[in-house]
């Protein structure tokens, strides 16, 4: 409502006689239209940026879900080798048995 009287104020400081009622009106529609299109502006970009967050989280939330795999087959990879590593150590120390 400001914008519209700051605006209105304007026009009528510009004009060299006082505007119609049907000029006012006019104004005042139009501005209600740039309103209207301001708001739907505002709740487009909104819903963009929604939109956008939505879509981050859920790249991240992908990426977590690749990390963790990773991470787990890293471990049970380590957990082999480990495994490994002890069986070998166990039949090095066996003594060898000869049968001649």
């Amino acid at each position: 409502m400001t914008l519209m009287v700051l605006g209105w104020n304007t026009i009528e400081s510009h004009c060299q006689q006082p505007m119609s009622v049907s000029s006012k009106m006019s104004f005042f529609r139009a501005q209600s239209y740039v309103n209207v299109a301001f708001t739907i502006g505002i709740c487009r970009l909104t819903s963009s940026s929604l939109s956008l967050e939505a879509a981050r989280r859920e790249r991240e939330r992908r990426n977590l879900d690749a990390y963790n795999q990773n991470l787990e087959r890293y471990q049970q990879e380590r957990l082999q080798d480990i495994h490994q590593f002890f069986q070998e150590r166990q039949q090095i120390r066996q003594p060898q048995r000869c049968f001649h």
